[in-house]
């Protein structure tokens, strides 16, 4: 969550999904209808114990107790990485980036050793 983000937006991967938002109560309680429905129309339970919750740097301390009270996800500081890629980028995304670089270049390193 944040204070500058975009509009509510996901990401889903078979059992995982990351949910973007803004830090304030419209849409901490869309997340909350959000699961809600999709329990109703599933016949599925969501395991709230496994929900975690985010915030950028932007977000007061106040703000984040507020919204993790409401939404009783488990606080994290974040996710270095999801699915093998960073999920929090700075200025520099050649830093960021680089690991995959390293192990692009060590696969085509591996392919040449094997057909030599």
């Amino acid at each position: 969550m944040g204070r500058n983000v975009a509009p509510l937006s996901h990401l889903f991967f078979v059992d995982d999904s990351l949910v973007f938002t803004r830090a304030n109560d419209i849409e901490a309680e869309d997340i909350l209808d959000i699961l809600e429905s999709y329990e109703l129309a599933s016949g599925q339970k969501i395991n709230l114990e496994k929900l975690e919750v985010s915030f950028s740097r932007d977000v007061s301390t106040n703000l984040q107790n507020m919204h993790q009270s409401r939404l009783t996800f488990a606080a994290v500081e974040g996710h270095d990485r999801y699915l093998g890629l960073p999920t929090y980028m700075g200025r520099s995304k050649k830093i960021v980036f680089q690991m995959i670089e390293d192990r692009v270049w060590k696969k085509i390193k591996g392919w040449k050793e094997r057909f030599l």
